[in-house]
């Protein structure tokens, strides 16, 4: 920025050192626009700070509120993994800085995951003069199936450690020029797990009950909200499912599968026909209650493709009422 300013007010000057225009009528408005030039260029060089005797900012990594954010295995969700990255910032200068953004090399282990992952790194800090400010980035990295980052995550959700590196260099702005500092080592740490994927959660929506009714049978229709508490998204598989009313079992139920990424839910829809006569015997066996007791039985699978499986043990996937 100093070097662009400078080069302004020597080409202003050169501007003045050349032969008389043929035309002297235009000589005022020319050393007017000459003047304001340089005045320009003088102003540009009391502000802007000489890069030469800048001293670099200390970027100080905070492990406390650093770590796995998320993590959306390939086909699931947005299929990336995101960790937060916390710094303190010191400028060493007397005068303020604007630190604008990371340009990095990410390495996972001895990989690194994908170009897309230099843009992830952006976010600021404006740091006074000998001032400290806190930093805060996300890093965001694409997964693909054949990713050979994937097996280093499945490393760190078994709970070994995991080595994240980031080569490249911090970029400066003044105003709206930009200065990229000396490459360096911007950050070495290991992240340890284990992180494990929570299992869904499981609620009985009240839109469940009666959707057809003939002389011979009734179908109903089971409305599930299946929500995903954690921060490992993955394929949910419910199979072998057995649904019981008034705590008897009176069907075997197709297996269903659903997406859920971290954080997030999804609504279930499942049809069941009941023959008239082991309704009749059901509401029989339960006289005078508002509906019937409902449990679903079953076992379920946590697939989070390109990583693992894992399988959960058959037992009460929700339990409530069927009107």
């Amino acid at each position: 920025g100093v070097r662009l300013a400078r080069r302004l007010c020597d080409d202003a000057v050169a501007l003045t050192n050349r032969r008389a225009d043929p035309n002297p009528v235009d000589w005022p408005m020319r050393r007017l626009a000459l003047l304001l030039a340089l005045s320009l260029c003088a102003t540009l060089l009391g502000c802007l700070p000489d890069l030469r005797s800048l001293e670099p900012p200390r970027l100080d990594y905070l492990p406390a509120a650093s770590g796995l954010l998320r993590l959306d295995p390939p086909g699931v969700g947005a299929g990336e993994a995101v960790f937060a990255l916390a710094f303190e910032v010191y400028n060493p200068n007397p005068y303020r800085l604007r630190l604008e953004r990371l340009e990095a090399e990410v390495l996972i282990g001895e990989v690194s995951p994908a170009p897309a992952a230099r843009s992830a790194l952006t976010g600021g800090a404006l740091v006074g003069a000998l001032g400290r400010e806190r930093l805060a980035l996300e890093l965001r990295l694409p997964l693909l199936p054949d990713s050979p980052v994937l097996s280093e995550l499945n490393a760190l959700l078994s709970g070994e450690a995991l080595d994240l590196r980031l080569e490249g260099f911090p970029v400066l702005a003044f105003g709206q020029l930009e200065q990229a500092l000396s490459p360096r080592t911007l950050l070495a740490t290991r992240l340890r797990g284990p992180f494990l994927p929570e299992p869904p959660r499981l609620a009985l929506e009240p839109g469940s009950g009666l959707r057809e009714a003939s002389a011979e049978s009734a179908v109903y229709e089971l409305v599930l909200r299946a929500e995903n508490p954690g921060p490992i998204g993955y394929r949910w598989r419910a199979e072998a499912l057995e649904l019981r009313l008034a705590g008897e079992p009176v069907a075997a139920l197709p297996s269903f599968a659903a997406d859920l990424p971290a954080g997030s839910s999804a609504l279930l829809r499942i049809p069941f026909e009941l023959p008239r006569a082991a309704l009749a015997t059901l509401e029989t066996a339960a006289p005078g209650q508002n509906g019937l007791s409902l449990s679903l039985l079953g076992g379920v699978d946590l697939e989070l493709p390109g990583l693992r499986v894992l399988e959960l043990p058959v037992g009460v996937l929700v339990s409530g009422r069927l009107e």
